[in-house]
């Protein structure tokens, strides 16, 4: 079109093949890197369904997933060529910014509709969406001035959690390179995230064993602990019943001693009284006994 420009006589021909040029040219610039077309295709496929669903968190939860294998495979295409690189990155954040738009906007919705049961949900999109590279009058004009406001209805319905307007989260979205995830798994020596993020990553092998020895260690602990809970809890309960056998014996020897010791008193009454002596004993003993019984009554 543009040899054909060159071509053209007469300003009106010339005027319509330039007109001709700027639009193609406009629908060129605006299409996915080579490649990706596919990707892009879908991507943007998840973007209407989200715009359109009736939900709002779910549905901005489902796009940041479908989105992820596109933005993985980004990098991928910035090794060869430095001119390549700066396009895709123009593209990726094209693209980032029009998701963090769509997924902003479904925030926005739940979350002044004080549905505050779904808080914790929003702030993990928020700290999914502080990963990606956005166009900066995006980011400073709608972006930032509505997170701010969403972190302050989150923090006035939802306590017990730490709130800040730039924590970064992987759970949902994770764009960081292969090398990058598998040095921070090694690190923290957990390389689930690893295998699910890569599932045929070049260290996958390796991730799965070192994984599979951590998951065998910990489930040894595990058992560990609660064999010796259950020892605990034999030991509490055989102490238990030594000391309710204590507590048993105790009162039988106080039982015991009780009744020698009454024995002995009226053994020593009829050595000095006779059995006139033990009949006014107990005599007395129930008449003290009627008396206590009566006040007791009559307290009733």
């Amino acid at each position: 079109m543009q040899y054909a420009g060159g071509l053209a006589k007469g300003d009106l021909v010339k005027k319509r093949c330039e007109d001709n040029i700027k639009v193609v040219k406009k629908v060129v610039e605006e299409l996915p890197p080579a490649g990706l077309e596919f990707a892009d295709k879908q991507l943007f496929a998840a973007v209407t369904r989200a715009r359109n669903s009736s939900d709002t968190i779910e549905q901005a939860i489902m796009l940041l997933t479908e989105a992820q294998p596109l933005k993985i495979n980004l990098r991928r295409l910035t090794e060869k060529d430095a001119d390549i690189a700066k396009r895709i990155q123009a593209y990726f954040t094209k693209v980032s910014t029009v998701i963090a738009n769509v997924c902003l906007n479904k925030l926005i919705e739940d979350v002044n509709n004080s549905r505050t049961h779904k808080s914790y949900d929003a702030w993990k999109i928020i700290t999914a969406l502080n990963q990606l590279p956005l166009d900066e009058e995006f980011k400073k004009q709608r972006y930032d001035e509505n997170v701010n406001i969403l972190i302050k209805n989150i923090a006035s319905g939802i306590l017990g959690f730490r709130h800040s307007k730039n924590e970064v989260s992987y759970n949902i979205l994770d764009i960081r390179p292969e090398a990058t995830v598998w040095e921070q798994c090694k690190k923290e020596n957990n390389y689930t995230h690893y295998i699910k993020r890569f599932p045929k990553g070049a260290h996958i092998s390796e991730a799965k064993r070192l994984q599979s020895e951590i998951d065998r260690k910990t489930e040894e602990r595990r058992k560990r602990q609660e064999e010796q809970r259950e020892l605990d809890r034999i030991r509490c309960e055989e102490q238990r019943k030594r000391e309710q056998k204590i507590e048993r014996e105790g009162k039988f020897l106080n039982w015991i001693i009780g009744i020698l010791f009454a024995a002995i008193v009226f053994e020593f009454i009829y050595l000095f009284w006779g059995w006139d002596g033990v009949f006014s004993t107990f005599g007395i003993i129930f008449l003290l006994g009627f008396m206590v019984l009566r006040g007791w009554a009559s307290d009733k």
